[in-house]
């Protein structure tokens, strides 16, 4: 996680313990110092843990960390690279809206969030809309889009089945709270009703008829 520290920002990362048939003595955590050069600032070196704070960071400065477990033989290899940026957790989509249906699909739209209230902010990584089945309790099913796109449409449905549908906003530190959720029924739009007639008038009325033998999209005529 990342933390707004005024003037600054800290950044906590964590970890999972590493597995050994020789107990874990000790982790040690390294990192380029935020610099872009080689990983071999030593952070913390001490008894296993499963997270570090590092304080102070310049807002927008991207931190390279790597992690490297002991035990009563020596040193084990250094962890992947994990990389993160000084900037708290970004804002959540706003105006998340249902847009369309067809028989098979739900397209919803949405707009940027709002920035977060601090220089040099993380930039998007990409967009996570989930969506669950209400009448199969099958999900929450993650779709990714791209940073650049405001509007998903998600296929593979099944037509009169309802869902419940959020968005996320994330950059390679982390996602936003969702905006949402939207319940939505699958279904297209009816086809309209045949001409109208008139089947009956008086000095003062008109009454009209019409009949319907579209399509009612997958979906039961409401009105």
């Amino acid at each position: 996680s990342v933390t707004n520290a005024g003037s600054d920002i800290d950044m906590v990362i964590g970890w999972t313990t590493a597995t050994s048939a020789d107990a874990i003595t000790q982790d040690e955590v390294f990192s380029d110092n935020c610099a872009g050069g080689p990983i071999t600032n030593s952070e913390f070196s001490g008894a296993p843990a499963v997270a570090h704070t590092k304080t102070g960071i310049a807002y927008g400065a991207v931190c390279r960390f790597q992690i490297q477990a002991s035990n009563s033989n020596g040193a084990g290899p250094l962890s992947g690279i994990a990389t993160f940026v000084a900037s708290v957790t970004p804002g959540a989509p706003q105006s998340f809206a249902y847009a369309s249906s067809t028989a098979t699909s739900i397209t919803v739209t949405w707009a940027a969030p709002n920035p977060v209230g601090h220089a040099n902010e993380a930039t998007l990584d990409r967009y996570e809309v989930l969506y669950t089945n209400l009448d199969t309790a099958v999900g929450p099913t993650t779709v990714t889009i791209s940073p650049t796109t405001l509007t998903a449409t998600l296929t593979g449905l099944t037509t009169t089945h309802q869902y419940q549908i959020s968005v996320r906003a994330c950059t390679i530190n982390e996602c936003s709270s969702n905006a949402g959720p939207i319940n939505q029924y699958c279904g297209s739009l009816p086809d309209a009703p045949d001409p109208l007639s008139v089947s009956a008038s008086t000095s003062n009325d008109i009454t009209l008829g019409w009949t319907f033998t579209g399509s009612n999209g997958g979906m039961s005529v409401t009105s």
